[in-house]
């Protein structure tokens, strides 16, 4: 008798000792080195990382032929020597982020022109007449529910999107 309420305290404390475990590992997820909870970037943060240069990726696999017809051997985005001095330089990569009444956009400019990279309408909206791009103008319709609508569209100038927003009367 004395074994099995033995055994059964100790099962118990294991146990116990279990789920204080597992609590404190779940609890730690998501913190970071301080112990605190990450916060949500503000608008402004949103908009400096948007607005910051990016190269878009090398999509070329290594061993694959790229456009240039060479083989690529080295890590994707590395030129060798002999590419070098045939390989055009990359373009700097812009998006902008635009938030309007009826809702948001990101847009950036790709070869064909504008492109809507995501958009988001605001609570009491939908989107309508979405031309995304890549044109010589994207667009996107916000229509509320008994609120005005906006229309956004963006353009492209010397390879930088800009985004104009103006309020309809449909």
């Amino acid at each position: 008798m004395r074994s099995i309420i033995a055994g059964t305290t100790i099962w118990v404390l294991l146990a116990g000792a279990a789920v204080v475990g597992v609590f404190s590992v779940l609890s730690g997820i998501g913190a970071d080195t301080e112990g605190s909870q990450p916060r949500p970037m503000s608008q402004d943060e949103i908009s400096r990382e948007l607005a910051s240069p990016t190269e878009p990726p090398d999509t070329t696999p290594p061993g694959h032929t790229p456009a240039t017809g060479k083989a690529t051997t080295a890590a994707p985005g590395a030129q060798t020597p002999s590419d070098a001095h045939s390989s055009p330089a990359r373009k700097k990569h812009h998006r902008v982020a635009k938030q309007t009444t009826g809702g948001s956009v990101v847009a950036s400019c790709k070869p064909g022109g504008a492109y809507l990279e995501s958009w988001s309408p605001a609570p009491g909206y939908d989107t309508d007449d979405v031309h995304r791009g890549p044109a010589r103008v994207a667009s996107i319709e916000f229509e509320g529910d008994d609120r005005p609508d906006y229309l956004v569209s963006v353009q492209c100038k010397n390879g930088k999107p800009t985004i104009h927003s103006v309020m309809t009367d449909d």
